[in-house]
């Protein structure tokens, strides 16, 4: 493989990186664990793929757009998850009658019925 595939390579990578990245925030708004269950598997092949590249073909600066956006919509969807872990906290404790305090790694504060956290950009 010369350095041009390499590079091509890498590109293709960092796009598909950034497209997952854009369908697990789908994926996390409809909270559809399976397929969150497959974005996981892929994203680890793409790390995985994007670290042999990266070990032959270091980035560069011209790869800072889009790492720039990969990292942004990965902080979104970080969001999304905390937002989506702390509603299902909140159901069981509404379903079983405790308050939120007192279920395991809850937050001490009380989330209001109905809030809901928008971070499409």
């Amino acid at each position: 493989m010369n350095q041009d595939d390499s590079i091509n390579d890498l590109d293709r990578t960092l796009l598909e990186l950034e497209t997952l990245h854009q369908r697990e925030a789908e994926v996390l708004r409809a909270m559809r664990q399976d397929a969150i269950d497959a974005i996981t598997d892929q994203k680890t092949e793409l790390c995985d793929r994007l670290r042999e590249l990266t070990a032959r073909t270091p980035l560069s600066d011209r790869h800072g757009p889009v790492l720039a956006r990969i990292r942004k919509q990965a902080t979104l969807n970080q969001l999304l998850v905390v937002h989506a872990r702390d509603a299902v906290r909140t159901i069981l404790a509404l379903a079983s009658g405790n308050p939120n305090e007192s279920l395991f790694g809850s937050r001490k504060t009380t989330l209001q019925d109905g809030l809901r956290l928008n971070v499409r950009g």
